[in-house]
């Protein structure tokens, strides 16, 4: 599969998961945010992007992890979709969540890029505080035996 379409496979898969979303913070259609993100993610590779266009396809609609690899997704990305889906319905904590895409090399870019975006509407609070630390703890780890290190 070329670039373009493993680009366009992602962009019709987030097309069709996010149809009729809107965003929390403006009301906006949902799918600008994950081109925002991968916008900002770009310049790193073609998984990249991939992954920051699917980035909340399995944790806000119906696809799941499997359907993303029976249309063709490479595993390398279904693993990074995976390290940023949020896990809250089965008792993961946000912290748990950070930490965990932090161990994926493209899932801990993917998340930095989203909780930037995610900040860009908010102005204070406690959910401003919770992805300002989230991107701290991303900034300042690396994995390490695949572990979770802070530098």
């Amino acid at each position: 599969m070329t670039d373009k379409e493993l680009r366009d496979l992602a962009l019709s898969i987030a097309s069709d998961a996010h149809k009729g979303q809107t965003r929390w913070s403006n009301g906006e259609d949902y799918i600008n945010h994950p081109l925002r993100v991968a916008q900002a993610v770009k310049d790193a590779g073609i998984d990249y992007e991939v992954t920051a266009i699917l980035h909340d396809v399995v944790e806000d609609s119906h696809w799941t992890l499997d359907m993303l690899r029976e249309r063709g997704i490479p595993e390398n990305i279904v693993e990074a979709v995976d390290s940023v889906t949020d896990r809250k319905n089965q008792g993961e904590t946000y912290l748990d969540f950070v930490l965990r895409a932090g161990t994926n090399v493209i899932g801990s870019v993917i998340k930095r890029a989203d909780i930037r975006d995610n900040l860009r509407d908010l102005k204070k609070g406690s959910l401003k505080d919770k992805y300002e630390m989230a991107l701290w703890i991303l900034g300042r780890a690396i994995v390490i035996d695949g572990k979770l290190t802070y530098v």
